[in-house]
């Protein structure tokens, strides 16, 4: 599978570059587009995922309905209707 990259950001969120995914989620990280989206039911009620035990981030815990990164030249509202 071909490493995903994430677009770099400044504290503006304008795009400065890219980098490996894995990369931008060490420790010591970098600054990169990300979104949870939220979707509710007909009666209000939030929609709400379990992480994977998978996960590199907070493997096992409840989490928005999506959270993901927008791809090049992704907005992040159609990245989040690609996730939906």
């Amino acid at each position: 599978m071909a490493e995903e990259y994430l677009v770099l950001v400044d504290q503006n969120d304008n795009p400065i570059g890219s980098e490996e995914k894995v990369k931008c989620h060490l420790p010591e990280g970098k600054l990169h587009r990300a979104f949870t989206a939220l979707l509710f039911d007909k009666n209000g009620r939030l929609v709400i995922t379990k992480r994977s035990k998978e996960k590199m981030l907070w493997p096992g815990d409840w989490d928005g309905t999506v959270a993901s990164h927008p791809r090049e030249p992704e907005t992040y509202v159609s990245s989040g209707e690609r996730r939906m």
